[in-house]
């Protein structure tokens, strides 16, 4: 327990002139992330008075993880996180730093994590392999918690401040373009043509008028042309001979002296405006760069043609320069600078801009390159950067749809198509892979796709239009597809599975968990050896949740640990009362790899089973065979503790995994589980039935009991006993059910022998 006098209460001088409070300044928030009431007090004390710039500082408190993400979720504009490091689990506030960091996708919050057990998560380790601001023992705050928030504020502050003005520079770009109705340098240039004739009254044939680019002294486009102009077209210039051939002596002889002098020259029937602007060429080289329009007229243009033209022209410096600073600002806002394509930005923009009409007849096409990650560490970021560059021209040259490609993540790709040029879906799954050469190398890229028609989505954002690619993706490689249309059962899925994730951190609290129980038989005469405990969900409205889907949903959100120590307190408490009432059997639970590698898990397990060791002959721990594969160095010295407690352990789903049978000769376990697959083919196939009866001489090899799963009819279980399987369950015997039906079931039971 950390002590109220580790801090010190009297007001600390942060170096910022502190003001009085403002009524109507809204208070700056910070979250306070501790499960020890004490500690959580000291805190609040601690910095019931601080003020920060004239505004008081709000301290928020959360207690556990799920309240701490319901907290973020509610306050936008929580500016430090003081968390805990050991809460419910020993890594539970580093789960939560993940959380923020990657799956909530907050950047902004400083994380300052407090810790009362340095041991348990290494200072070095930590700052070196989690994104966090400071990290304190807790006996260290003494006098310093009111400058660590201040300071924490501070960079907050100025955090939110540069991503303010990154989000200006955006609206700045855009605004540029809406204010400009000529876009580009070439339209601008051409309405310049366009008034310089009307003001000096050319003819549209004898007379004429060019625009110029210039870089350097050498001519570089045409930009655009009129009139007698006409043959130097919009293009590229090569040779300035060639290029400027259409050109008089006169009229080069003006171009050189407007060049050389920085000026406009006029001559009697020649003008030569000369425009550059005057930016730093370390922002923009193409703002450095030298316009030129020049006006032949056949007639000498008098005083006031030249003042007007002149006062033009400064007009039209400023256009040009107007018009370079806009296609700057949109290159680094809507720009991936290494690729030299367009952005997420830009692609965002460009969908919402889309009206009705357009959108109904967009597709949206992403192409993501698996294996990115670990490209980038074999070969390098630079060289990954020059593969994926090369893709993107090779996609180009491939198909015209792809000339507007944007960048929407490190390892994806997307672009906007018209319902009209849709690729069908024979020439989207030949985009599974690429060959690219960079260096002399080719490297085959493989490629997943996927598509969506706007149609299929409503009014959704951009942003969760490019989200439900990402998510469309991610199901077509874990299928195994090199391209996966978008279903909009994908968008209901991800909501039904956030609600159903939110709704789990309730439902131990609401008794919505239970458990039910599977007798474990002798095979013949039905008589119940032991039982397997199943976790089932039912919620407040009588909706029951699928097992699998809300394991995997707490095992991927860091909270499997609290159902599967709630099925073991569950499981002790239902064997003694079976013990009470004479039933001594063989009770199985089932646990996760992320948990036999959790301390707070696998204390809980040994203390438990250390306190009642009578009852840990009676427990099987029962885990996958993938899971026990997985790690296997790792894992089978765990199991081997447990095993030490009394408690026996017992192989999952066997025949569905990976085993080695070095490992499986040495791995921990005293019961194999055959997988329910085999059992259902037994009858139908010899390869099967060969594989079964291997494994069941492998059990009797190692003295391994032999579980058959899923036993639905006589058949099996009779052919089961021909090949030596004594023990099984399934349908055929039992379903699977509460603890008082079992009881209801074991009395019948024993009354029939």
């Amino acid at each position: 327990m950390i002590r109220n006098d580790l801090f010190e209460f009297a007001r600390e001088k942060t170096g910022d002139k502190d003001t009085s409070p403002q009524q109507d300044s809204a208070p700056w928030r910070i979250l306070s992330v501790e499960d020890d009431p004490g500690f959580q007090a000291s805190i609040l004390y601690s910095l019931s008075n601080l003020h920060y710039l004239g505004r008081r500082v709000e301290v928020l408190t959360a207690n556990s993880i799920p309240t701490a993400i319901d907290a973020i979720n509610c306050h936008s504009d929580i500016a430090l996180i003081l968390l805990d490091v050991v809460m419910e689990v020993d890594d539970a506030g580093l789960r939560l730093v993940e959380t923020i960091r990657n799956v909530i996708g907050n950047q902004s919050v400083r994380i300052v994590l407090l810790t009362g057990q340095p041991g348990v998560a290494p200072r070095n380790d930590v700052i070196d392999n989690y994104d966090i601001n400071e990290y304190w023992d807790k006996s260290e705050l003494k006098g310093r918690l009111s400058s660590i928030v201040t300071t924490n504020l501070r960079s907050w502050q100025t955090l939110i401040e540069l991503e303010q003005a990154r989000n200006g520079l955006q609206m700045i770009a855009d605004a540029s373009r809406a204010m400009i109705n000529r876009q580009n340098t070439e339209q601008f240039a051409l309405s310049i043509l366009e008034q310089v004739s009307e003001i000096i009254g050319l003819s549209a044939t004898a007379d004429g008028i060019v625009a110029l680019l210039y870089d350097d002294g050498v001519p570089q486009k045409v930009i655009c042309a009129s009139g007698a102009f006409n043959g130097m077209t919009v293009a590229e210039l090569g040779d300035e001979a060639t290029a400027l051939a259409p050109l008089t002596d006169d009229i080069r002889s003006a171009i050189k002296n407007a060049l050389k002098n920085q000026a406009n020259t006029i001559n009697e029937h020649c003008s030569v405006f000369y425009f550059k602007s005057q930016v730093n060429r370390e922002f923009s080289p193409e703002l450095n760069q030298h316009y030129l329009i020049v006006v032949k007229s056949p007639i000498k243009l008098s005083t006031s043609h030249i003042r007007l033209l002149q006062v033009f022209a400064e007009n039209a410096r400023i256009g040009f320069t107007q018009i370079a600073l806009t296609n700057r600002l949109n290159e680094l806002a809507y720009l991936d600078s290494s690729l030299k394509i367009h952005n997420r930005n830009w692609l965002l923009r460009e969908l919402s801009l889309l009206n009705e009409e357009e959108r109904r007849a967009t597709f949206l096409i992403a192409i993501s390159i698996d294996d990115h990650f670990s490209c980038s560490l074999t070969f390098g970021h630079d060289h990954i950067e020059r593969i994926i560059q090369q893709l993107v021209l090779q996609l180009a040259a491939g198909d015209p749809i792809f000339r507007d490609i944007a960048r929407i993540a490190s390892d994806t790709l997307a672009v906007m198509v018209s319902q009209g040029a849709m690729p069908g879906e024979a020439q989207l799954k030949r985009l599974d892979s690429f060959e690219v050469t960079v260096d002399a190398v080719l490297h085959s890229l493989p490629l997943t796709v996927t598509s969506i028609g706007l149609s299929e989505v409503g009014e959704l954002s951009g942003e969760d239009v490019l989200n439900l690619a990402r998510v469309s993706l991610t199901k077509a490689h874990e299928k195994g597809l090199s391209y996966l249309p978008y279903c909009p059962q994908i968008a209901r899925q991800q909501r039904e599975h956030y609600e159903i994730l939110q709704r789990s951190f309730s439902a131990l609290e609401n008794n919505e968990f239970f458990l039910v129980f599977q007798p474990k038989v002798k095979l013949g005469d039905g008589r119940p050896l032991g039982l397997e405990a199943l976790i089932r969900w039912r919620t407040a409205d009588g909706t029951m949740i699928s097992p699998e889907l809300f394991m995997r949903l707490a095992e991927a959100s860091g909270t499997s640990h609290v159902i599967d120590i709630f099925v073991f307190e569950e499981c002790i408490k239902a064997i003694k009362q079976l013990h009470q009432l004479g039933f001594y059997l063989q009770l199985s639970f089932n646990a996760c790899l992320k948990d036999l590698v959790n301390p707070r898990y696998m204390e809980r397990l040994t203390n438990v089973l250390t306190q009642n060791p009578l009852l840990a002959p009676f427990l099987e721990l029962e885990i996958t065979e993938s899971q026990a594969m997985a790690d296997y160095d790792e894992i089978s010295p765990l199991l081997e503790e447990l095993r030490k407690t009394g408690l026996k352990i017992a192989l999952d789903d066997f025949g569905t995994g990976y085993s080695s049978l070095a490992h499986l000769a040495w791995m921990p376990i005293d019961i194999i589980k055959l997988d329910r697959s085999f059992v259902q083919d037994l009858l139908l196939s010899e390869v099967t039935h060969s594989l079964a009866d291997m494994v069941i001489r492998l059990g009797e090899k190692f003295d391994y009991t032999i579980v058959a799963e899923g036993i639905e009819t006589e058949e099996q279980s009779s052919m089961l006993l021909q090949l030596g399987c004594t023990l099984g369950q399934g349908y055929y015997y039992a379903r699977p059910m509460p603890l008082p039906a079992l009881l209801d079931w074991l009395a019948i039971q024993a009354q029939a022998r």
